[in-house]
């Protein structure tokens, strides 16, 4: 996308707002308020990411966040998403940010912006892009030269496109955070974080409000001279715990407002977690607490509250980030307000009601929005594309690199996601297999026969029975970045399978690596009208129905005489990752949990729909069924 077409969506939308409407937002230091138009002002605002949600529902869900009663959103702008590849931009389709803002001014919504540039959110590298990697010796979230040169790039960019949402243009857009919780990093590097408020300043203008937010105990590193230093936390049922918070935050704040820019009402979930590790109060579910805190922000306090989520949404494809525990499931903060489909919840309901009596609001909540209807389309039967996973797989893949005297990662590849396939022929036999730096999982043929997975969570060996001039296969899974990157992870999160990987011993070397290309177009050349039409005419010969014990591609179809929502019960499957009609939904785990289905938006169902599953640990039925609820073991 050219910079001239930037420019000419800059004079779009500025053009969109009437100048007249111009306003200021400010703070009252004096009497600790915000102003808005120089009149006092609260909000009660929830968090909500547009890359969560299919863009065909931006605004069903934020017409449901205005039937609520809040006056305000809260979101991220993902860098990765907007610039996948260094220097090639994308601000379309479901990365339309100019789009999703537009929607939040219509439905009567503020809009606190968080173009941070980490901004952490359980988001794939906390929302940084890959191609930093690239760089050797590069310190991420830092002064250094290399990585503000990246952001000033991308800010040249994005900066251009927020200024015409600006309040004081007309727009929805109060104030913009910089940075994410930076009071963790114990680097503390305040030349870093004044550098990026003086830049957004620079293009923005002084007059524009900037905020912060941190942890009350991590204000010390967090807040940044000229902006709004804000805190976060979860509910208590003891306000002189928030009294602290804010107190805290008195001490650095020269008399900002009392603001909590994250109030927990849930918490993320990664693959692997069960009710023993989370606990039996994992999802807060105390509704009376919540609510009480929230009024005693608002009225006590005089303050301001954002709820964490309003809306989680779902993780599509592979944006999911991770957690030393492992990766984060597709839905994200389960028990949201707004369910993860639209549904409207028990604590969703208690809020409206607060907020439909809570004197002087002016924002009052709306008509209850209807749930959206939900199919359970059944049983779909499943067959093998091709003779075994890689011989499939190979077919997809990109133009392969090598040889090499050791693996090449992902991050060299430019290839940032999914699935690379790495091939050596080895030179002696063996029975062990080790591969100590791997990143993340790994899924071994010897002569395309799968051996077994590996894995970098203590499980980075394997016993196979190997002979000199056996192919060697791994096909590693990126299971995403980091999102929390702090002092432990100041260093970059590269994937591969790199180098020292040994056979009892010996030194694997020379190697050859493919990435496996899971595009659209793509994954439509796996299971176009050919595949249909043989496997009709004969379907016990190439593409064996049972054959699903092993690793391998499964496609199958199914009619949807109504298009609705509806949910992918993998169930019997082992593990891998889900695409309907081309489009990559998500993740797949139900041997581990705690997540059984995909949840699958109606803008991807059609009257006709072709389903295909990548297998990689082998599973236990040929089906799969599609349900109308999410199956959730937390």
């Amino acid at each position: 996308m050219s910079l001239n077409w930037y420019f000419l969506l800059f004079l779009f939308a500025f053009a969109r707002f009437d100048s007249t409407s111009a306003g200021t937002f400010t703070v009252d230091y004096t009497n600790q308020q915000f102003l808005k138009d120089g009149q006092p002002f609260q909000y009660i605002s929830g968090s909500i990411h547009y890359w969560r949600i299919h863009p065909d529902y931006w605004n069903d869900r934020l017409q449901r966040v205005r039937a609520l009663g809040l006056n305000a959103i809260q979101t991220y702008i993902a860098w990765n998403l907007h610039e996948p590849f260094e220097g090639t931009f994308d601000f379309s389709g479901g990365n339309n940010i100019s789009q999703f803002l537009s929607l939040a001014q219509q439905n009567g919504l503020y809009v606190l912006l968080r173009p941070s540039p980490y901004v952490n959110a359980e988001l794939e590298y906390g929302g940084l892009p890959y191609w930093l990697n690239k760089y050797d010796g590069i310190k991420l979230r830092s002064h250094d030269p290399i990585y503000i040169n990246a952001i000033q790039n991308y800010y040249n960019v994005l900066l251009d496109i927020i200024q015409p949402f600006l309040y004081k243009n007309g727009g929805p857009v109060l104030m913009l955070q910089i940075e994410n919780e930076y009071g963790f990093m114990k680097a503390c590097d305040h030349n870093y974080t004044s550098w990026l408020a003086n830049t957004i300043w620079s293009k923005l203008g002084n007059d524009v409000l900037l905020y912060t937010t941190d942890p009350s105990y991590n204000l010390k590193c967090g807040a940044v001279p000229g902006t709004v230093a804000t805190v976060d936390f979860a509910p208590s049922d003891n306000h002189t715990e928030i009294d602290a918070h804010f107190q805290q935050q008195d001490a650095v704040s020269g008399g900002a407002p009392h603001t909590c820019s994250e109030f927990y009402n849930d918490w993320f979930m990664y693959w692997g977690l069960n009710s023993t590790t989370a606990g039996q109060n994992y999802h807060n579910r105390n509704i009376s607490v919540y609510i009480d805190n929230i009024d005693y922000i608002h009225s006590q306090k005089k303050g301001n509250v954002n709820i964490y989520l309003v809306h989680g949404g779902t993780n599509f494809g592979f944006i999911n980030g991770a957690k030393e525990q492992g990766g984060i499931i597709p839905t994200y903060w389960a028990a949201s307000p707004i369910a993860e489909n639209g549904n409207i919840t028990d604590i969703y309901l208690a809020i409206r009601t607060y907020l439909n009596n809570l004197p002087g609001w002016s924002t009052k909540p709306l008509a209850i929005p209807n749930n959206n209807p939900t199919s359970a389309y059944g049983q779909v039967t499943l067959s093998r594309v091709g003779q075994n996973l890689i011989s499939t797989l190979t077919q997809i893949q990109e133009n392969c690199q090598g040889p090499s005297q050791d693996p090449i990662s992902f991050d060299d590849l430019d290839h940032p996601y999914g699935y690379v396939l790495y091939t050596t022929t080895l030179t002696q036999g063996g029975n062990t297999i080790n591969a100590p730096n791997i990143r993340d999982y790994g899924y071994v043929f010897l002569n395309n026969v799968y051996q077994g997975m590996i894995s970098r969570d203590n499980r980075t060996s394997l016993k196979i029975s190997a002979t000199q001039g056996d192919v060697l296969r791994i096909l590693v899974e990126n299971r995403a970045r980091q999102s929390f990157i702090i002092a432990e992870y100041e260093t970059v999160d590269i994937k591969g399978l790199h180098n020292n990987v040994t056979l009892d011993g010996n030194l694997l070397q020379t190697w050859y690596q493919c990435g496996i290309n899971l595009t659209k177009a793509s994954i439509d050349s796996l299971s176009g009208s050919n595949f249909f039409d043989e496997n009709t005419r004969n379907p016990s010969s190439a593409f064996p129905q049972k054959a699903v014990s092993q690793p391998g591609v499964y496609i199958g179809q199914f009619n949807a005489n109504v298009i609705q929502d509806t949910y992918l019960d993998a169930t019997g499957w082992g593990k891998g990752q889900f695409f309907i009609n081309g489009h990559n939904i998500g993740r797949y785990w139900p041997t581990l949990g705690p997540q059984n289905t995909l949840y699958i938006p109606k803008p991807y169902i059609q009257p006709t729909n072709t389903i295909l599953l990548i297998e990689l640990i082998g599973a236990q039925q040929n089906y799969v069924n599609f349900i109308d609820h999410l199956i959730l073991f937390i």
